[in-house]
């Protein structure tokens, strides 16, 4: 007679690998002149050239544990590059050049805060390290910032809509600056279409 599969054989089975709860993320996103004025900065809102604001990828890279299935806690690293007026650019204004460097941040990350039929709220907390020389010398202790991202999916349809919001608080030692930045706020609506 055959002995039955110990509990060790079918643990091994189940048990997920640690590979399988690791995740590696990538976001680009592009800040470029307008489509029916190219140049290299970005566009005002009444039009013409911000020459404030060169064109720019900001780069976001996240690397995740997931804790279930909802969770995940991890890492983000940001910086900016800007690849045609970097060195002129930090030349004219004094500043950073080509490539930015900014604060990273630990994140904690829930898919589904609120979910219900067609409606999703996912939300993520984080706070930042002040590593860069910059927030240093503004004497940032840390930053601590909650995102809420809500979608509602029209039903039978490819059709969704929601905003994705934000609110960060930036915490400063007692040496800062009186003119220091200590809340931001975001609020963007969208529309989607799934082809």
């Amino acid at each position: 007679e055959t002995p039955p599969a110990t509990s060790t054989t079918t643990a091994q089975n189940v048990a997920p690998r640690l590979l399988d709860k690791i995740s590696v993320s990538y976001l680009g996103i592009f800040y470029g002149p307008a489509i029916n004025h190219l140049s290299s900065y970005q566009p005002l809102p009444e039009g013409g050239d911000d020459f404030d604001s060169p064109q720019m990828l900001e780069n976001l890279f996240n690397t995740a544990y997931k804790l279930n299935d909802k969770m995940t806690a991890g890492v983000g690293v940001v910086f900016w590059y800007r690849p045609i007026m970097g060195d002129e650019f930090r030349t004219n204004h004094q500043t950073e050049g080509a490539f930015v460097m900014k604060d990273p941040y630990l994140k904690v990350a829930h898919s589904k805060v609120l979910n219900k039929g067609n409606l999703n709220i996912a939300g993520d907390l984080r706070a930042y390290i002040p590593a860069t020389e910059a927030s240093r010398n503004a004497n940032l202790i840390t930053g601590l910032r909650s995102t809420q991202s809500t979608n509602y999916q029209i039903p039978n349809s490819r059709w969704s809509f929601g905003a994705d919001t934000l609110i960060r608080a930036n915490i400063f030692g007692s040496n800062a600056s009186a003119s220091a930045k200590d809340i931001s706020l975001y609020f963007g609506p969208h529309v989607d279409f799934q082809i």
